[in-house]
């Protein structure tokens, strides 16, 4: 029988990816009598929950005040809506723009993912997301004419790098990044390494349903289960990880209906409207950034994007497709398998 105890349900912000994540909390002690703490803060236009295995109040509120200080501070250096951010001030010039190298190098990794995801993963996709008002009192889907528009400044081939740490629009001025989603992703990460710094060995970190389980659970792996694209509190799937991490993308997070039809946020970059080879692609991958955008690129190119996971190692995924119907990477039930057993030794 499992050791699950406690089932918690958390729905986040729709406009991010929503997990429902389920912590075995109860019993949790580790051989050194460390108990389990739990904090909630706030960054990058989300909720950040904290799950943390410590050996007091004290040391578990350090390491988290100094994990979160760290998301902050990618927060200032990434996340587009900060005024004062580098994507920001990219977003807005016309001509190069000297980066931090920290910046440039996020930067090339999203220019790897479009490259591998063969441009299903494309962040230059802002110019025409930009024409959708997700938070407008009527809103409506933007015309074939604004389309036709906006459509030529997406594409990574649009930025160019230039040594040492300098980063320019290759073609316009029009063209802009929106990195926030997969930049959650990267300021997880950070803040797990600060964790680890800090001498916590078994947490999770999960901001907005972007996350990573670091360590294990009184020996166990975590547990997360994984929504239902249509029913916020019906579980798809329950998965069992240990310094993983997971996200997923759904058609569900953030939209709105015009005259009978969903138009969410997850673009297509070739055609400019909601991708519809999916409702919803989950992805587990070493890095909370790897599979932050790769479960992008999956919801985009639906089921025939799995071959992509099965070509990486740690990678594995699941899309549920336009009718319901559930494709999995080719280990992806392997793997939960070995991890359901191990929780139940």
């Amino acid at each position: 029988m499992r050791p699950i105890q406690n089932l918690k349900f958390k729905i986040q912000n729709r406009a991010y990816p929503v997990l429902i994540l389920s912590l075995v909390l109860a019993a949790c002690a580790q051989a050194s009598r460390e108990k389990t703490y739990t904090f909630s803060q706030f960054a990058m236009g989300t909720v950040v929950e904290y799950t943390l295995v410590a050996p007091s109040p004290e040391a578990a509120r350090t390491a988290m005040r100094q994990a979160h200080d760290e998301m902050l501070r990618v927060a200032r250096l990434l996340w587009e809506e900060d005024s004062l951010s580098q994507i920001y001030a990219f977003n807005r010039a016309a001509g190069p723009v000297a980066l931090d190298q920290e910046t440039v190098d996020f930067l090339r990794r999203t220019y790897d993912y479009y490259t591998v995801s063969d441009g299903a993963f494309d962040v230059t996709i802002k110019p025409v997301l930009d024409l959708y008002d997700f938070d407008a009192e009527a809103p409506a889907p933007p015309s074939a004419t604004d389309l036709a528009e906006r459509l030529p400044y997406v594409g990574m081939d649009h930025l160019r790098f230039l040594p040492p740490s300098t980063v320019e629009k290759a073609s316009s001025g029009s063209v802009a990044l929106t990195v926030g989603g997969v930049a959650k992703g990267y300021a997880v990460d950070r803040a797990v390494a600060v964790l680890q710094a800090h001498g916590i060995a078994h947490a999770i970190v999960n901001a907005g349903g972007d996350l990573y389980c670091l360590g294990a659970n009184d020996g166990n792996p975590w547990v997360v289960g994984i929504r239902h694209p249509d029913d916020p509190a019906a579980i798809l799937d329950t998965l069992f990880l240990a310094n993983q991490a997971v996200a997923t993308s759904g058609d569900y997070q953030r939209y709105f209906t015009y005259e009978g039809t969903r138009y969410h946020h997850l673009l297509d970059p070739t055609t400019g409207r909601p991708a519809r080879r999916a409702r919803s692609a989950t992805v587990i991958a070493p890095t909370t950034e790897q599979a932050d955008a790769l479960a992008t690129a999956l919801f985009t190119t639906g089921p025939d994007g799995l071959a992509l996971l099965d070509s990486l190692a740690g990678v594995e995924g699941m899309v549920v497709d336009s009718t319901g119907t559930q494709h999995r990477s080719q280990g992806y039930d392997v793997a939960s398998t070995r991890l359901e057993a191990a929780s139940q030794n």
